[in-house]
């Protein structure tokens, strides 16, 4: 066991530390770095452009095409020149999404541009026009026949002349032909008709989100006019299941289905993340977030979150409250202020309530600074305290980018006197950052760390605990009082590999008068010695293969303090790790979507979170390992 994690380990710093591979100019877009990643780095990369032209199919340049990117710097807008070129400047390093619009012609695909620091990326589109050109004679809403003058019928389409050579060509499909014929909806008024002779594109819906972007850049809008379809809307929408577990045989079903969109507005961008589940806990989670503009003085940024489980089971253990119905709800508020070049603030909070615990309203502040006295060196300082509540994980959004299932658990206090009741951490970081190179940071950090009432998860420790529903009990572990160091290994904006390694020697004073009745009978680990000293690692690792278009997540966490559930399991280390495949697909049934099959093994319970308690997922006893698998689809 030890010496597979030693292998473990070993690969993690080969992986990291190994000579960059230089990638394709047609490669997928990059992974951005995790957001412990200060604030500061992004100014500190040399911005990349785009450059390219637009042109017609027969080569023709297309002056007052808009071309649009979305990516690492958020929304841009470039309006094409005379002869067809334009200039997207001041762009970070990553892959953008790049669309045209011109009135007149069909909207082009998006397209995933690779941009670097300091090359220019190339690219070229190509927009068709929109065809054919229909006229139809119209009065006050009624439409006339060109034999004889009797009103004709609105849902009726005037047969095509048969001088096609001056026509515009068009589509001679069934399914073009059964469109350009079909009835017109009752529903349609009167005014949405057009003069004769006038033609009728797909951009003459009305303004979309697109020219609202230009109108915000100054542009007139006058000349972008897209339909619903050229939103600038992305989203993901997941199809997943979560069966048996094939590493324990733990007989668990569920069928999970969650969407997340976002789109830029508001000098800024939003996003919308939402997961349901039924069956024995019926559950449903819901969140929003707005970033605004990064060019700017002032980063703020809002998020709220709300989730709601149900347990249908009748099993009076599983809750411990009266109602078997359990909500959690959040809202927060940050800042970053970009003071100068060289200073930085940030500060904000956040507000939680839980409808299953008497301390119903918590307030988690926040407050930093980062100052860079030499171009590639940062100094942070960070001070925060976190309020969690049992079973908040079930509920509240990832803090990184992953899976976000719905709270499909059912939890309870181990002592019925003890009940639930909030862990509390304060927390210090000072910390130290310098770029080697392009792509890697290095780092050491100081951390200081208070926690009262510390949590221990606790998975099979009675009949209860093996239910299909995966309940785990929590229990109160007492108060710790931790100080240690972390050595960073951080590897930024590479060609095919993104990752973090972590090293953390810590020191630790236990106080445990407090800790619930039964603790040390449910996991005998959980009762730590009044002064511990550990060792951890933990790291990130995410690839592209575009040989194959594949993508793969993988993150573990080596340590010698997890506890151990039973006193005769074997002391030493132990690990923890979360693996997540992306394939895509090579098929797309629908224009401009992206199919990919998932399929993902965690035995990590806790998602990773700055402010977070060391010991959160260090007391987690017995932790199961989770088997997902399903369809995603990006559009």
């Amino acid at each position: 066991m030890l010496r597979s994690q030693q292998m473990f380990v070993a690969i993690v710093v080969v992986a990291l530390g190994g000579a960059a591979v230089e990638a394709t100019a047609g490669q997928r877009a990059q992974t951005v770095a995790p957001d412990e990643v200060l604030a500061t780095r992004t100014a500190a990369v040399e911005a990349g452009r785009i450059v390219g032209a637009v042109a017609d199919a027969a080569g023709r340049p297309l002056e007052g095409a808009m071309v649009s990117a979305f990516g690492p710097s958020g929304a841009e807008l470039a309006v094409s020149d005379r002869t067809g070129h334009f200039l997207l400047g001041s762009l970070a390093p990553g892959g953008y999404l790049v669309q045209a619009h011109l009135s007149g012609f069909v909207a082009s695909p998006r397209e995933l541009i690779e941009v670097a620091a300091r090359t220019p990326s190339r690219h070229t589109i190509t927009l068709s026009r929109v065809g054919p050109e229909v006229a139809i004679a119209a009065t006050v809403g009624v439409v006339r026949s060109a034999q004889g003058g009797e009103p004709a019928d609105p849902g009726e389409t005037a047969e095509e002349p048969d001088n096609t050579a001056s026509a515009a060509p068009h589509d001679h499909s069934p399914k073009a032909w059964r469109l350009r014929r079909a009835r017109r909806s009752v529903l349609k008024t009167a005014d949405s008709w057009v003069a004769a002779g006038a033609p009728v594109t797909s951009g003459d819906y009305g303004v979309g989100g697109v020219a609202l972007l230009a109108a915000r850049r100054g542009l007139s809008s006058a000349r972008f006019t897209p339909g619903l379809s050229d939103l600038p809307l992305s989203g993901q929408f997941n199809l997943l299941t979560r069966g048996m577990n094939l590493l324990t045989g733990e007989a668990r079903t569920a069928n999970i289905a969650n969407v997340a969109v976002g789109a830029p507005v508001w000098n800024g961008d939003w996003s919308a993340k939402g997961a349901m589940t039924t069956g024995v806990v019926s559950s449903w989670v819901a969140s929003g977030a707005y970033q605004s503009d990064r060019r700017g003085p002032h980063h703020l940024g809002v998020t709220a979150s709300y989730g709601r489980q149900r347990y249908e089971g009748g099993n009076p253990s599983a809750l411990t409250v009266a109602s078997e119905s359990r909500y959690a709800a959040s809202f927060g508020v940050t800042d970053v202020w970009t003071v100068s070049p060289l200073l930085s603030l940030e500060y904000g909070g956040r507000y939680s309530t839980y409808g299953y615990i008497e301390e119903n309203a918590l307030f988690n502040p926040r407050l930093g600074f980062t100052v860079t006295p030499v171009r590639g060196t940062r100094v942070r300082v960070v001070a925060s305290q976190e309020h969690v509540a049992p079973g908040a994980e079930e509920f509240l959004p990832p803090s990184q980018s992953g899976l976000w299932l719905p709270p499909e658990r059912t939890f309870a206090a181990l002592s019925s006197q003890g009940g639930l009741h909030p862990e509390r951490t304060r927390h210090l970081d000072v910390a130290l950052e310098h770029d080697l190179t392009e792509h890697y940071v290095v780092g050491v950090r100081r951390f200081y760390q208070d926690v009262r009432d510390q949590m221990s998860t606790l998975f099979g420790v009675d009949v209860i605990g093996l239910a299909p529903t995966g309940h785990y009990d929590v229990a109160r572990a007492g108060a710790v009082s931790s100080q240690g160091w972390v050595l960073t290994l951080k590897r930024e904006l590479g060609d095919r590999v993104t990752g973090w390694v972590d090293y953390t020697v810590a020191d630790a004073e236990w106080t445990q008068a407090g800790a619930d009745v039964g603790l040390s009978a449910a996991a005998p680990g959980a009762m730590r010695p009044a002064h511990e000293r550990f060792h951890d690692i933990s790291g990130v690792i995410e690839t592209e293969i575009p040989e194959t278009d594949t993508r793969v997540f993988v993150r573990c966490r080596v340590s010698t303090a997890f506890a151990r559930a039973d006193l005769g399991d074997p002391i030493g280390a132990d690990a923890r790790f979360d693996v997540r495949v992306n394939q895509a697909l090579p098929f797309s049934p629908f224009d401009g979507s992206r199919w990919e099959v998932l399929f993902a093994v965690r035995s990590l319970f806790f998602e990773p979170r700055d402010v977070a308690s060391l010991f959160d997922e260090l007391l987690v006893a017995r932790s199961p390992k989770q088997v997902v698998g399903g369809l995603v689809v990006h559009f």
